[in-house]
């Protein structure tokens, strides 16, 4: 028999490339898997892999990179090429009016597709301050007022239809925002130790 393909692969991008995760038949023994990766759209042998993972420490979230992966079983048979793997590259650019616009690639690697995605934002030194659900949109504007602080962490996570198949995000990237002046418009020096000085 001709050995399934392999259809559903969840890539995690972090600061030191891509690692991906893939699923395969229970009627079927892979003896070795072979991965591929597409630059400037044609795919290339790249490595080979024997557990279900592979981190590729080349990949580099600015260029439009995915993945394949086929397989041999033990027997010898060769499964067709599997689904394309396209990581989620996530962009961001700060707007007149302070805001932050988000956009990211669409994920592929899921037969049954992405559910939604959600949008963490850190604070500079890894604090999670806020977890937004995206629903299917590849597009959100942050115009959230935060007078704590200036510069701003987010990652995109995706959550796939088949809940067994874990979250793909992207890389983290980093917005440093323009300051924003806030002073006081009064004062009140009645003996609390509060706001008792004008500045």
């Amino acid at each position: 028999d001709i050995p399934s393909a392999i259809s559903n692969v969840t890539a995690k991008v972090n600061d030191n490339g891509v690692v991906l995760n893939w699923q395969t038949h229970p009627d079927f023994t892979p003896a070795e898997f072979s991965v591929e990766k597409s630059t400037a759209g044609r795919y290339a042998f790249l490595a080979t892999s024997t557990p279900t993972t592979f981190a590729d420490d080349t990949y580099n979230p600015e260029e439009a990179s995915c993945y394949r992966i086929s397989y041999k079983d033990v027997c010898g048979n060769q499964s067709p090429v599997g689904v394309d793997v396209c990581p989620i590259r996530l962009t961001g650019n700060l707007r007149s009016d302070n805001s932050v616009t988000l956009t990211w690639t669409p994920y592929e690697g899921w037969s049954n597709g992405v559910a939604g995605y959600i949008i963490e934002k850190y604070s500079e030194d890894g604090v999670l301050l806020q977890t937004i659900q995206a629903g299917k949109v590849t597009t959100y504007v942050d115009a959230a007022t935060d007078v704590n602080y200036q510069v701003f962490l987010y990652v995109v996570k995706a959550n796939a239809v088949d809940i067994d198949l874990g979250q793909a995000f992207s890389k983290r990237i980093a917005i440093m925002k323009d300051p924003n002046i806030f002073h006081p418009t009064a004062f009140s020096p009645h003996g609390d130790n509060l706001n008792n000085n004008f500045t």
